[in-house]
């Protein structure tokens, strides 16, 4: 386990802040480890906070995302990398540049590219080592930082909080289950500070609450990876009413995720560069499903729509019907009770099916007990009879369950569908002002 490195030295002169934007994005910068401070998603669709007739409220704020972190987004944590205080300009409107040197001649440029309107949410980063002498250069072992995942605000779900990662082939999602390390997930056990995986095979890291998602997909798979669990102040209350119940206390976590390059070294005017796409935004299902394609690399993962038996096919099934019957103009609650019924009615005759083999069974129940008396003894010769029995009155064993069963991927791919969907996020329905909280009678 390698223990995390310093990513600052002090004294440090002041802090020297930038903010640029664009169409979708606002983007703040610090000269404190030459990177991305946060940034906010400027879409008014999205807000930190939603707030419904009920709260009286009708500021809203920007959700944030990689707010409140010890270091930015492309800092470097490493032994002898000096990654303290950078340079910040602006070359181009849409550009910004963080510059330093090193007393032993190595040059560390970082060139963010915020692009332009309409970039469905991406920018791009890179990182430049130069060698500016004429003898080679060691370069220690580094960790690029991509992101911390930190709630929006204080109405979050805590347990949704996490960090995935992709190697080409599964992702696993990092929350704080894994840190806790419970024995059958109730009994303490040890508590683990870091996770490390990777053998060159990286293909992006993600960094995600419930309703949003920072992801990092670097240019070519990244060596390795480590998430770690950091203790940060909860998301500012500003916003929330009184009336609405926080989820968020002080003991609030997030997760910082750093690509790991292992120890190398540079030739006399030689340089390295490492580069990457960044997608900060909703988790809206259709836009990651675009880039993920777009890029091969199936970054639409991060919606959390589980795979194991079909759930994750049977979520986004299903989130398109609903978007579908939202777009006839379907109200998302009426959605909600229209799918509903079309699955009670598309099961409907695996229901009867089910029905009326519990209803044979139960017609010969007395038989069954006496067969069951009679050859008590004999556990064979009962099973045979039994059997025999059952063929008699035409009834399958599992004719009663399997129907069940094959029901079981679609009710929890809905409820997995429901609980990630933004698009139902302050969606009012009746009395229930937010379609993704709690419908809350009272509060003790």
């Amino acid at each position: 386990t390698n223990p995390p490195p310093a990513a600052v030295s002090n004294p440090l002169p002041p802090e020297v802040t930038l903010a640029v934007s664009n169409q979708d994005l606002i983007f703040h910068f610090t000269s404190r480890g030459g990177g991305l401070k946060e940034i906010a998603v400027r879409n008014t669709n999205y807000p930190a906070v939603v707030h419904s007739a009920r709260t009286g409220l009708d500021e809203q704020s920007f959700a944030t995302l990689n707010s409140k972190v010890p270091v930015p987004i492309l800092a470097e944590l490493g032994e002898a990398l000096g990654d303290d205080n950078f340079t910040l300009t602006q070359p181009a409107q849409n550009m910004v540049r963080a510059e330093k040197t090193l007393a032993n001649g190595l040059r560390v440029v970082k060139e963010f590219a915020v692009g332009d309107s309409g970039t469905n949410y991406l920018f791009t980063a890179k990182i430049r080592l130069e060698n500016s002498t004429p003898a080679s250069l060691p370069i220690p072992r580094r960790e690029v930082v991509v992101g911390t995942a930190t709630a929006i605000s204080p109405l979050d779900d805590p347990t949704t909080l996490g960090a995935i990662w992709y190697n080409g082939a599964k992702s696993a999602d990092i929350r704080a289950g894994w840190f806790a390390n419970r024995t059958l997930g109730c009994f303490p056990g040890t508590p683990r500070a870091e996770f490390q995986e990777g053998a060159s095979n990286v293909v992006w890291a993600a960094m995600h609450s419930q309703y949003f998602v920072l992801a990092a997909i670097p240019s070519r798979p990244a060596p390795g990876i480590v998430i770690r669990n950091l203790k940060l102040p909860p998301p500012d209350t500003n916003g929330v009413a009184a009336s609405q119940r926080l989820t968020l206390t002080n003991n609030y976590e997030g997760y910082q995720t750093a690509f790991v390059y292992p120890a190398t070294h540079l030739d006399a005017h030689q340089s390295l560069t490492n580069s990457f796409t960044f997608y900060a935004g909703p988790k809206e299902y259709n836009g990651l499903a675009r880039i993920g394609g777009f890029m091969t690399n199936n970054l639409d993962l991060v919606m959390g729509f589980s795979g194991f038996l079909g759930f994750g096919f049977c979520s986004k099934m299903l989130l398109l019907s609903m978007n579908g019957l939202h777009d006839i103009g379907l109200n998302y609650g009426l959605a909600i009770i229209a799918i509903t019924v079309i699955i009670k009615l598309v099961f409907w005759p695996l229901t009867a099916a089910s029905t009326r083999s519990q209803k044979r069974q139960q017609a010969i129940a007395p038989q069954l007990k006496a067969i069951a008396e009679k050859y008590k003894e004999d556990p064979l010769k009962k099973h045979q009879k039994t059997t025999e029995l059952m063929k008699e009155h035409k009834i399958n064993p599992l004719g009663s369950c399997l129907p069940v069963l094959i029901t079981i991927p679609v009710f929890f791919g809905f409820y997995s569908m429901l609980r990630n969907a933004i698009e139902l996020r302050g969606v009012p329905f009746l009395w229930a002002p937010d379609l993704t909280r709690p419908d809350t009678v009272y509060t003790i």
